[in-house]
């Protein structure tokens, strides 16, 4: 599945053109990404995400990842979030892997009963401390900094813990890339 590799996985600089998820033309400060929005190991946290974020309909279409209604407390992933068209529909992702209701248990993200192979989170797309290895999440952990490499999701390790820096990417010759506008 061609959407969701490159070099350094998911958020690498040759994987998103512009406008896409983790371009550096796509977020202005404070959003995703940004040094000022991340507190400790917190990703989807509600004083994270203010109105035109991640998830306006600019980005992703109306009713789709990132409106108010669709965020719990600390939750990212609930299978009863997501309708026909929000993240992961064939249109974004392929057939229908990433966010589609029938792959998530409850409060699941990267469970290896949902991804094939070479897809998000799958032990062929990740290296040791990645996105969806075992040993990454802690409790309601996603972009903690210590799970990233240099040039992965455009998020380095800081200092700290809870603390990130977003990279400088390069522009890049892309490849193939779904897009959704």
């Amino acid at each position: 599945m061609d959407t969701l590799r490159g070099a350094g996985g998911t958020g690498s600089p040759s994987l998103w053109g512009p406008g896409d998820l983790g371009s550096p033309s796509l977020w202005g400060p404070g959003e995703l990404g940004s040094p000022s929005l991340w507190g400790p190991g917190e990703l989807g946290s509600p004083s994270l995400w203010g109105p035109g974020e991640l998830g306006s309909p600019s980005l992703w279409g109306s009713g789709e990842l990132g409106p108010p209604s669709l965020w719990g407390p600390w939750e990212l992933g609930p299978p009863s979030m997501w309708g026909p068209g929000d993240l992961g529909s064939p249109s974004l992702w392929g057939s229908g892997e990433l966010g589609s209701p029938s792959l998530w248990g409850p409060g699941e993200l990267g469970s290896p009963s949902l991804w094939g192979p070479g897809e998000l989170g799958s032990p062929s797309l990740w290296g040791p401390g990645e996105l969806g290895s075992p040993s990454l999440w802690g409790p309601g952990e996603l972009g903690s900094p210590s799970l990233w490499g240099p040039g992965e999701l455009g998020i380095e390790p800081g200092p700290h813990a809870g603390q990130a820096s977003v990279l400088p990417l390069e522009p890049r010759p892309q490849p193939h890339v779904m897009h959704h506008h």
